[in-house]
């Protein structure tokens, strides 16, 4: 072991517990006991300290209840329980230590003394992680043996996580009330955890083989939406898309976090200094008056909020002082959301052949897809993305990405972090724009891969996710010609393709079908915004804007799928200004460096 590589570990006491689970079965009661010594303990090493704190669960001549349940829910224990009974486990750095992080691991351990007739299948537990008083559910699963259970590893510490805490729930589960055998029975155990400390503050893990890791490791569910079956790991919100293929392995896919609001912030070292600049930013918040409509007490608000758009100021305090009280109507909990400095955070769409995809957790404006000249397509655009070839690329791929200095519009402003001129409508038409705080620093320039994203066109939004992803590998979509009969709206005889090899792109329409969970969402995607099955459990769901895929179309040559409004995914013409979320692969090397990837707490990633 390298001498410059410090570790030490911390292993926890027993955290006092004591309680008892009533289990009915006709007029049969079983007491069971959990139970170890009513203690807090705090161990350390030259850097950690790992602190044990307990709910008050009673004492042994006034034990606690524990739930009897068929599965964990908070809300019901709260109902039947006035004080649910779990242990929490706090992990927290000590100060005197600087520039280091660590590795936990946090262990459920059954006592030999616990009877054996318990240890059948009928007893679990439930982890859960709490931050601020709100629970996100990790794990569960059946105690069946004696020793230890690892309930979670790699969780990282340093000295800017602060503490970190778990909540384990022990409940009953099925049929074991109905066996006598049970009454009377005990069952002991205890929650430890430990710290392997170390001086840099890079933990040994690629940021990609550990998303994927914590799909692997997690328990598995199915769901079946037109016809494909996917495996799904609910405590950690990611799944496995199968290739959108029964013949592909049910692992054999790419991963992706789904859900309403998985932990999938990540940090890769950009900072947006002058938000204020940036009203575009704050119009992103409604597409709409719809879309504010439906957002609390914000209707009456509306027509202020459209007068501070386009607005600027010469500094974060002008800014401030310019914030009306209707910024909590839109859904803004702080001012220095808008006016104070912050990191730029991007989201992990999921890991594709060994890379990490991510979206741009923000809007960076609202600009065309592509426009043309009123000759051309009736001066809506044309819908192919990359360049074909004399056709240079659309006007947003040539914005995003290196290459296109010598253009005087769109000229890879957002790449090189300039300001100039930008297309925002349709016959070519352009306004300033602004990307010297919000574009992209060498340092995430020089994390960004070249790949291949699929760019081929589906005819319809009313389209299962399968076959919107299938159609992406392959269709060309329309190709014009001014000498058919397509009419003013497809004559740009431009040939359409099915990939491009770039550097900055958009998700395409069926990563945005794969974010929803699929256990609940049964739909095709046009209907995902009316179903809440749909629209409550799709993180992609809201202020998406613009996607990489063109629809095609007999007639129309300008169409392209875009989220918009309250997540309706719709055909519209290129030329429409929509919000830009950009995306990226990242180069596989790409190390988690600390963090636990919730918004508050994203992966730093380098």
């Amino acid at each position: 072991m390298e001498e410059s590589r410090k570790k030490s570990k911390t292993i926890g006491s027993l955290l006092g517990i004591f309680g008892f689970i009533a289990l009915v079965a006709g007029a049969t009661y079983a007491w069971l006991t959990w139970r170890s010594n009513n203690i807090i303990i705090a161990g350390s090493t030259e850097c950690f300290d790992v602190v044990y704190y307990r709910k008050d669960l009673g004492t042994v001549e006034n034990p606690a209840m524990l739930k009897f349940m068929t599965n964990y829910n908070r809300d019901n224990l709260n109902q039947v329980v006035q004080n649910p009974q779990y242990a929490e486990v706090g992990l927290s750095l000590d100060p005197r230590c600087t520039n280091v992080s660590g590795l936990g691991k946090l262990y459920l351990t059954t006592n030999v003394s616990t009877d054996d007739i318990l240890l059948t299948g009928g007893l679990y537990y439930t982890l859960v992680k709490v931050e601020n008083s709100t629970e996100t559910f990790i794990k569960d699963g059946p105690i069946t043996t004696e020793g230890d259970i690892l309930l979670q590893d790699n969780i990282f510490v340093s000295s800017t996580t602060g503490g970190i805490k778990y909540r384990v729930y022990i409940w009953i589960n099925g049929p074991i009330t109905t066996d006598p055998n049970y009454v009377g029975a005990s069952y002991i155990g205890e929650i430890r955890a430990e710290v392997v400390s170390q001086e840099d503050t890079t933990p040994p893990v690629n940021a990609a083989e550990y998303i994927r890791n914590l799909y692997t490791e997690a328990n598995k569910s199915t769901a079946t939406v037109n016809g494909i079956t996917y495996n799904l790991a609910p405590s950690v919100g990611l799944m496995n898309d199968r290739h959108a293929s029964m013949s592909t392995d049910i692992n054999g896919g790419d991963i992706r976090f789904y859900g309403s609001n998985p932990n999938n912030y990540v940090d890769i070292g950009d900072v947006n200094t002058k938000p204020w600049q940036k009203w575009d930013m704050f119009k992103g918040m409604f597409e709409n008056s719809q879309q504010c409509y439906d957002n609390a007490d914000c209707s009456t608000n509306y027509a202020t909020i459209g007068s501070l758009v386009g607005q600027t100021f010469t500094s974060a305090a002008q800014c401030e002082a310019a914030m009306p009280s209707i910024l909590a109507s839109a859904g803004v909990s702080s001012i220095d959301e808008i006016c104070g400095e912050q990191p730029i955070l991007y989201r992990i769409i999921g890991v594709f052949g060994g890379r990490l995809k991510l979206i741009r957790n923000d809007s960076i404006g609202y600009y065309s897809w592509d426009t043309s000249d009123s000759s051309i397509n009736e001066g809506y655009g044309i819908n192919q993305w990359g360049p074909s070839g004399s056709y240079e690329g659309a006007d947003l791929m040539r914005l995003l990405n290196p290459g296109y200095d010598s253009d005087s519009v769109n000229n890879s402003l957002y790449w090189n972090k300039e300001s100039g001129l930008c297309y925002d409508s349709g016959s070519n038409n352009f306004n300033e724009c602004d990307f010297t705080d919000s574009g992209l620093s060498t340092n995430v320039q020089n994390m960004i891969d070249t790949a291949v994203w699929y760019t081929g066109a589906y005819d319809n939004d009313a389209s299962y996710v399968n076959t919107q992803y299938n159609a992406e590998r392959g269709n060309i979509g329309k190709i014009c010609s001014s000498t058919g009969n397509y009419g003013p709206y497809c004559n740009d005889e431009v040939t359409r393709a099915s990939i491009w090899n770039g550097k900055v792109g958009l998700i395409n329409a069926s990563d945005y079908g794969y974010a929803a969970d699929l256990s609940q969402c049964n739909q095709t995607m046009d209907n995902y915004y009316t179903d809440p099955s749909c629209n409550n459990t799709d993180w992609l769901m809201t202020h998406v804007g613009w996607t990489l895929s063109p629809r095609a179309n007999s007639d129309y040559a300008y169409y392209v799928f875009s989220v918009f409004g309250a997540g309706s995914l719709s055909n519209v013409g290129a030329n429409d200004g929509h919000a830009v979320r950009p995306a990226v692969f990242l180069k596989s090397g790409v190390s988690i460096s600390e963090g636990n990837g919730s918004q508050s707490n994203p992966f730093v990633l380098g």
